[in-house]
Formats: C-alpha cells, sequence, structure tokens
C-alpha cells in the first residue's frame, strides 16, 4: 500500500511542482503574461510534436501481440468524446466554456506522464506497451480536440475547414511524420542517424517541464472562484467516474498485465497539457482549461493511488 503511494506521489508530484515554479517565476517578474503566451505557441508548435514524434519513433512495434487493449482504448475514447459532445452542450451554453470542458474531460496526459507512470509500474522491459498506445490513441484524440475546439468557436466549421485545421496542427504532423519513419526503422531500411536522433532526445525532453512551467505562469489562483463548479466536474468526470466505468468493462472483457496498466493509466491521468496549450491557441477558454490541467493533476496523486491499490489487490496485474 505504501509502496503504491509513494510511486503516484513520485510520478504525479514533480509535475506539480513544475507548475509551482512557472507561478512563482511569474510572482517575481520573470514571466510575464505575454512572453508566457509566447512561450505556449512555442511548446505547442515545436516542442511537443518532437516529442510526440519521438515516443512514436521510438515504439517497439514487435510488442503487439494482442491488441483487445488497444482497440478497447480507442474504442472507449471516442464513446467518451460522442457522451460528452452530446452531453455537455445541453448544460453549458457558452461556447468557449463549453469547448475547453469537453476536452479537459476527455484527453488524458499520457505523454507526458503516463508513459513514465506505466514504466515505473511495470518495468522497463514490460513498458513498450506504453509506448504503443501513444502510437494509436494520441493521434485519435489530437483530432477529437481539434473537432471539440473548431466546433465550438462561434461558428459552424465545414468538413473543409475542420480537415485544414485538423491538419494544420502540429502535433497530427508530427504523428504523420513520425509513422513512415517508425516502419522504416522496424523494417531496417532507414534509421534517423545518431547525430540527429540525439538532437531530437535532447529537444523533446524540454516539452514537458516547459508547458509545465507556462502553465503555472500563466495560472490565475483567483480565477478559481468563477470556475470552481466546472472544474470540480471536468476532475470528477476525467479522474473517477469515466475510469470507474471503463476499468470494470475492460477487467470483465479479460484485459490483464501490462496491458491493463495502461489502460488504467490512461484513462486515470490528469487532464494533458496540451489541453491548456491548443485551448490557447484556438480561442477557446484557456483559463478553465488550465485550472482543470493545474487541479486534476493535484487531485490525481489521490485517485490514482486508489486506481493502482483497488486494482493491484484485485490483482488486475
Amino acid at each position: 500500500m505504501i509502496d503504491n503511494l509513494i510511486l503516484s506521489i513520485n510520478v504525479v508530484l514533480p509535475l506539480f511542482l513544475e507548475m509551482i515554479l512557472g507561478y512563482y517565476l511569474r510572482r517575481k517578474g520573470m514571466i510575464d503574461q505575454p512572453s508566457a503566451k509566447k512561450m505556449n505557441k512555442l511548446v505547442f508548435s515545436v516542442f511537443m510534436p518532437m516529442l510526440l514524434f519521438y515516443n512514436i519513433y521510438n515504439t517497439d512495434l514487435s510488442v503487439l501481440s494482442a491488441p483487445t487493449f488497444l482497440i478497447f482504448t480507442m474504442v472507449s475514447a471516442f464513446a467518451e468524446f460522442l457522451f460528452l459532445m452530446i452531453v455537455i452542450p445541453r448544460i453549458i451554453k457558452d461556447n468557449k466554456k463549453c469547448g475547453a470542458f469537453i476536452q479537459a474531460c476527455f484527453r488524458s496526459n499520457y505523454i507526458l506522464f503516463g508513459i513514465p507512470m506505466v514504466t515505473l509500474i511495470v518495468g522497463e522491459a514490460q513498458a513498450g506497451v506504453a509506448s504503443l498506445m501513444a502510437a494509436v490513441i494520441v493521434p485519435e484524440i489530437n483530432v477529437l480536440a481539434v473537432i471539440t475546439l473548431e466546433r465550438f468557436r462561434g461558428g459552424k466549421p465545414t468538413a473543409k475547414s475542420l480537415i485544414r485545421s485538423i491538419f494544420a496542427n502540429p502535433l497530427i504532423v508530427a504523428t504523420l511524420i513520425a509513422i513512415p519513419f517508425n516502419l522504416l526503422k522496424y523494417f531496417g531500411i532507414f534509421s534517423i542517424p545518431q547525430f540527429a536522433y540525439t538532437a531530437l532526445q535532447q529537444l523533446s525532453r524540454l516539452a514537458t517541464p516547459l508547458a509545465l512551467v507556462v502553465l503555472g505562469a500563466d495560472f490565475r489562483l483567483d480565477a478559481l472562484k468563477n470556475y470552481w463548479k466546472l472544474v470540480a466536474w471536468t476532475s470528477a468526470l476525467k479522474l473517477l467516474i469515466f475510469p470507474a466505468i471503463l476499468l470494470t468493462i475492460a477487467a470483465l472483457i479479460g484485459i490483464r498485465g501490462p496491458e491493463f496498466v495502461t489502460v488504467m493509466i490512461y484513462f486515470g491521468a490528469p487532464t494533458a497539457v496540451g489541453s491548456y496549450t491548443m485551448a490557447e491557441i484556438m480561442d477557446s477558454d484557456g483559463v478553465l482549461a488550465g485550472q482543470s490541467v493545474f487541479y486534476s493533476t493535484a487531485a490525481s496523486i489521490v485517485t490514482l493511488f486508489i486506481l493502482i491499490f483497488v486494482t493491484k489487490t484485485l490483482g488486475m496485474f
């Protein structure tokens, strides 16, 4: 029990501390709001695509023996999206808030948070499934995020404008480039030269801390009084309600071991840092998005402990 608690804290708390650092730097005047906006765009356009490319390029396709857990996750993520897109607009009438709320509920902090946590739980030898999950779920989720934010930008986007926005998204572009590079490497046709790979590796490591520092710098403590109900609901749906339903189904259909851990961490992870970044870029409610990331990350220290402890006790992994 104590080991599981320590495990959760060791993964989640560093992310939270990096956000606190950004908040401190802004309070000290080292980062102001205009510079935070520019850094946010830099993270979204450059460093997060590099991280995504790096993770997908390094996915070991040989670990794909039973794709049930991948299919389950992709279908479940789409089901979350459909449920939210049908229900939430009937409750939240402000388009910007609605888009940010929906995105915060279904978009998981899997790249920055999930893969390291799965590796800690199952060990590096069995962690290939975590990167494999990223290769299939991240493109889907980013497309759904673009569709969500375009839909609630205020107008009625056409299919053409949605497709243009999807393929203009740097994260989706990075994915589309990374997949053929992975296949070329897998079949022994071509590998990225070592000097370029090393540069990519080092630059991709900037994505997580820089995104979190920028989020902390743009965080407004006094904004919670206007958003606390929405933030409470995004955190409850993201961290408790959806995981409880979906992990029960996963257990019933026989997903176990490292695959179950991967599914558990994907659905149990806090709201993706990229949801704040994308909300800011795509004219959504960046404050709600940022608040959702900040508080869901803090709350996940407790909720992930509960998930890990309960599923470990039940013998799921």
